[in-house]
């Protein structure tokens, strides 16, 4: 049996979610490694990370770029944490180029040490069912 989740309760999830993104007075992270868990990038939400959830979607502000990449190497993962003096790990998803169906798509897989790494925009949806 499976449910049907009502508009409310998506939003309601979604926006607990991002929630944890903006804990405490620091703002929540992206980290984008290879598949072994090399850092490449590290990308800081806005405050607030993300606005109220609408159909059960949450669209992310602002996303400031990474300026200067950790190192090179090719992005398998992206991990978000917590805002907060420790951080906590809240999820972590597939990278993938653009159009191929990941959980996070960028325009190129290749990252080169020193060099920005931007993210244009992320949502976060909490389906119906």
């Amino acid at each position: 049996m499976a449910l049907t989740l009502e508009t409310a309760a998506r939003n309601a999830i979604a926006n607990a979610f991002c929630a944890l993104l903006n804990k405490d007075s620091t703002d929540g992270t992206i980290k984008i490694t290879t598949s072994a868990d090399v850092l490449l990038s590290t990308l800081t939400f806005a405050d607030a990370a993300f606005g109220a959830a609408t159909a059960g979607v949450a669209t992310a502000g602002t996303i400031a770029p990474d300026t200067n990449a950790a190192a090179t190497g090719t992005a398998g993962k992206m991990k978000l944490y917590t805002g907060a003096a420790s951080p906590a790990l809240v999820a972590t998803g597939t990278v993938t180029v653009t159009g191929g169906g990941g959980d996070l798509e960028l325009s190129t897989l290749s990252i080169v040490q020193h060099a920005q790494v931007s993210i244009s925009a992320m949502t976060v949806t909490c389906p119906a069912s």
